[in-house]
This record gives structure tokens, C-alpha cells and sequence, in this order.
């Protein structure tokens, strides 16, 4: 006599449960890993944008010093005093030297040093000035700040910061 089979056969698990599995297992990676790029890709946008917005702070906060400490205006290398649209301003600085401001390739510049670092790039730097109906000169100054692209995600969208500041002449 032949003993009976005993169902331990079914211990396996059939090519379909797999492929479930697989596929199930599948999808919860690719959604974990695009959850955690878009982390990564928030975090270094924020970051470019705080670096952006310290640097054109700090810029507008020099040149408005700079601006309203000046004993007077002079004529630009641009032969241009005091008009608007200007991309360059000279003034004379209460040590009795001059000091002119403007853009030199992707950077504020003065006689002396960049106002921004290399990783950020400047453009449309304007001076409009004009005299208020007292005799005052005052200054508008504008220009743009952006995030030199070192990533392929800054690549995507770049990150560009306006700023505006007006200054009145104290001389």
C-alpha cells in the first residue's frame, strides 16, 4: 500500500503573487525616492534664495551707506553726473576720495571690492537720480541678483531676487 500524498505541495508562491509584489514594492520605492527628492531639491532652492536675498541686503545696505555719506556726486566714466538710468554712480567719499559704483561682469563693484560673491550673479544695476523740489539729490538704486547655476536643479528653474532701495543725499 501506498501511503497518502500529503498537501505540502502549496508551500511555493505562484509566478503571479510575485510579480504583484514585486510591482507593489516597485511603486512604493519610486514614490519614497521622488518624495525624497523633492526634499532635496526644496531645501537647496530655499537655501540659493536666503544666500540671494543676504547678499543683495548687504549690497543695497553698502551702497546706500556709501551714497548718503558722500560729501558730493561727480561725473561717471560715462560722463554723467546725476540723470536717471545711469549704470554707474561716482561720489566723492568723506576721506576725499572717489568712489564709483557699478557692474563689473556679474558683480557690484566699488574702487575697492565687490559688494557680492562670485556665486551670485548681478544684473540691471541702475542708479536713477534726481533732485526732490528742495535742492536734495536723492538716488533710486535697482538691480537683479540670481543664483549662478551649479546644480542641475538650479539649472531647472532658475532663483532671481529684485531689489529697490531709494537714498537721500545727505550733501
Amino acid at each position: 500500500m501506498s501511503k497518502p500524498q500529503s498537501p505540502q505541495l502549496d508551500r511555493g508562491f505562484t509566478l503571479i503573487e510575485i510579480v504583484v509584489v514585486t510591482g507593489l514594492i516597485s511603486m512604493l520605492l519610486i514614490t519614497v525616492s521622488n518624495m525624497f527628492m523633492a526634499t532635496i531639491t526644496s531645501n537647496i532652492r530655499t537655501s540659493a534664495r536666503q544666500q540671494i536675498k543676504e547678499e543683495g541686503s548687504y549690497a543695497l545696505g553698502q551702497i546706500e551707506f556709501m551714497l548718503k555719506n558722500s560729501a558730493k556726486l561727480e561725473e561717471n566714466s560715462l560722463v554723467q553726473i546725476c540723470q536717471t538710468g545711469m549704470n554707474q554712480i561716482k561720489f566723492l567719499s568723506p576721506d576725499g576720495f572717489t568712489t564709483e559704483l557699478k557692474l563689473e561682469g556679474t558683480q557690484i563693484a566699488s574702487n575697492s571690492a565687490f559688494l557680492n560673491s562670485s556665486l551670485i550673479v548681478a544684473s540691471n544695476l541702475n542708479f536713477d537720480c534726481a533732485r526732490n523740489p528742495g535742492g536734495e539729490y536723492y538716488v533710486d538704486i535697482s538691480f537683479s541678483l540670481a543664483k549662478a547655476n551649479t546644480t542641475a536643479i538650479e539649472n531647472f528653474q532658475p532663483i532671481t531676487e529684485s531689489f529697490n532701495h531709494m537714498v537721500l543725499l545727505r550733501n
